[in-house]
């Protein structure tokens, strides 16, 4: 553990404190005795920014390999709507980019190799990915993959074998790295000069103005509003010329980068003043914090007069919000998840056992906590297809909901 003294993205000393959630434990870590997810380690999760670049990040860091260790339990794969979304966005960029059988694709994060596939007649296709369990599923469904964290040292060893490509992508792991500037400066030697680099992050606009704080985590090194990214990415000698405005994951950016200077477009002005807009009303990020305890108190109140209940999903954003609320296995009698590397093992803090996804294990239950709120419709629709009976699902961000 260490308190950041620079800024991950530019360098600058120039640090602000914002707030905190407290001191909660490495939310992504699956114990196999709930004793030793009960007494798992806390350290302080506050969030800083930075007054040079404006980009609000962790103020504690957690080691690197702590948090994206061998067992790292996330696959891209297992959420449907997650992998319809990538599909559509890989028809996209061949049409927008001109990308073919001649092209070369890097992926940055690629993780079960789950976006590369839509690619696979490409010339060059490799996936960079530093967690073992999902790279391997990778290598295995033949996603040419390299298992290790993407620096600019790494490019270096990539360019030997590889040249330079067309297209670097990055989903959802440009937030996962505290070695942000070799990360940016490794896109940049690994790119060729016509080439582009495309980055689909949650967006920090959408977090803090709908009190989205469950995606405040240790293993989120940083937050990009679209100022904050144009001015990382440019000190880095990346230039953001495109963005769009996605509903994934709560709410996401895509951000259209090369080596050149290129004239902004229509849509990246209109996003950047309304932007500026939102940010200029009140004290967003005092606001963010006070909803946080608001939302806290809502779902304990609810807690003590329904309790105990059952949940759904255990992802990393659902333990932050459990052991914010200090809620645990006494408030929470289980949860079910995809993945089978969370199978029998406890939420982390709360200690609440998680078990495979089975209808059965829902039957005498009403009332179920959506953990992955973000696809919540996808996860109701299966519980639908189960028959099981009338159910309670809630959800608590931004808002407590019982549908």
């Amino acid at each position: 553990m260490r308190l950041i003294m620079n800024c991950i993205g530019c360098g600058s000393k120039n640090i602000d404190a914002l707030g905190t959630l407290g001191k909660l434990p490495n939310c992504n870590r699956f114990e196999l005795s709930q004793q030793e997810a009960l007494d798992l380690p806390k350290y302080e999760l506050d969030l800083v920014k930075c007054s040079t670049c404006n980009l609000v990040q962790v103020g504690t860091h957690l080691p690197v390999i702590e948090v994206f260790s061998d067992n790292y339990p996330y696959f891209s794969s297992y959420s449907k709507s997650w992998l319809d979304h990538c599909k559509l966005a890989a028809k996209s960029y061949k049409e927008m980019f001109n990308i073919g059988m001649d092209s070369s694709i890097l992926e940055i994060g690629s993780n079960d190799g789950y976006f590369l596939k839509y690619f696979n007649e490409c010339s060059v296709v490799l996936g960079v990915e530093p967690t073992k369990g999902p790279a391997e599923v990778a290598i295995k469904d033949g996603v040419k993959t390299k298992i290790d964290f993407f620096n600019d040292d790494v490019a270096v060893e990539i360019i030997k074998d590889e040249g330079q490509f067309d297209l670097i992508l990055s989903n959802n792991m440009l937030a996962h790295t505290p070695d942000l500037m070799s990360v940016l400066s490794g896109v940049r030697r690994a790119l060729n000069d016509a080439g582009k680099f495309i980055v689909e992050v949650q967006y920090a606009a959408d977090m803090f103005l709908g009190g989205k704080f469950d995606t405040v985590y240790h293993e989120h090194f940083c937050y990009y509003t679209i100022n904050s990214a144009i001015s990382v990415f440019e000190k880095n000698g990346l230039y953001i010329s495109d963005a769009e405005h996605l509903i994934t994951h709560g709410g996401s950016i895509r951000l259209y980068a090369s080596k050149q200077k290129i004239a902004k477009t229509d849509r990246l002005k209109n996003l950047i003043e309304k932007e500026f807009e939102q940010f200029s009303i009140g004290n967003v990020y005092t606001e963010f914090f006070i909803k946080a305890e608001a939302s806290k108190n809502n779902f304990l109140k609810y807690i003590n007069d329904n309790g105990p209940i059952v949940c759904y999903g255990a992802p990393t954003k659902g333990n932050v919000f459990l052991n914010y609320c200090g809620v645990t296995y006494k408030d929470i009698k289980f949860t079910s998840d995809m993945s089978p590397l969370k199978h029998n093992r406890y939420c982390p803090g709360s200690g609440i056992p998680i078990y495979s996804v089975d209808k059965i294990i829902y039957d005498k239950y009403s009332d179920i906590l959506i953990l992955p709120w973000n696809i919540k419709t996808e996860i109701i629709k299966q519980f639908n297809e189960y028959k099981i009976g009338t159910k309670k699902f809630i959800t608590t961000i931004p808002e407590l909901l019982v549908v």
